[in-house]
């Protein structure tokens, strides 16, 4: 018998004697964060969304600017009720052609876009489950502390429900992405917030909604945002 087959005999013998003492110590391994994360994964949904590609064409009806190509979009949202209203940024759904919304177990089912603010980069769409769905518990911003653990759930990178963890780095952010977007009051953040990621929730340890996550700054390390959710952050 190989070394490396031995130590999993060994392994596998000792397991049994073990089992009780596992089972004792699951409970200390649910931290509060993977309770927070337990009540809420099953709220966070994947978007998906196809659109034409960026044209710098001057004739918009030329066959060129009608053969453009077509590009796949991604990002996250989070369910506020459970007939199926999904919150997200705007960013994610502006002029796409198609939204494709995925659940938690992996059903996917057309999305269609009720309302959106620009300005706020806010947008709500509308699934029409056969069931009930999970919906998130709505926490607020207005108390949120320096320093304080915050949770973000979302479509990184096309991973679905990846989980970062981090702190609240500061308060009331203003942030200029172009002429076009301006964001006001903003919460900074430690937590991972990656391409995919956007739309999805920023959640505290108790598992509720305090923030939508929107965006991160480019060539830093753990400089990331999210809008404030409830009332303004004070």
């Amino acid at each position: 018998m190989s070394r490396i087959a031995l130590s999993w005999t060994i392994a596998l013998a000792g397991a049994s004697g073990l089992a009780g003492l596992a089972q004792a110590g699951s409970e200390s391994r649910r931290t509060p964060i993977v309770q927070a994360v337990d009540r809420v994964h099953e709220s966070v949904v994947s978007i998906s969304s196809e659109k034409k590609a960026e044209s710098h064409s001057r004739w918009p009806f030329s066959p060129e600017e009608n053969q453009r190509p077509r590009v796949n979009g991604m990002g996250s949202g989070v369910l506020i009720d459970r007939r199926g209203y999904i919150l997200t940024n705007h960013h994610v759904v502006d002029k796409v052609q198609g939204i494709t919304v995925q659940l938690f177990d992996g059903t996917t089912m057309p999305g269609r876009l009720l309302q959106f603010d620009p300005a706020m980069d806010l947008a709500i769409l509308k699934v029409d489950p056969p069931h009930p769905l999970a919906a998130v518990e709505m926490g607020t911003s207005s108390d949120l502390m320096i320093g304080e653990t915050v949770i973000t759930i979302g479509n990184a990178f096309g991973y679905e429900n990846t989980v970062s963890v981090g702190i609240v780095s500061a308060l009331h952010r203003d942030v200029t992405l172009s002429d076009d977007q301006v964001y006001r009051n903003l919460i900074q953040t430690d937590a991972c917030i990656n391409p995919g990621n956007s739309g999805g929730p920023l959640i505290n340890i108790e598992g509720r909604l305090i923030g939508i996550n929107v965006a991160v700054r480019a060539g830093a390390q753990g400089i990331c945002f999210a809008l404030p959710s409830g009332s303004p952050v004070s």
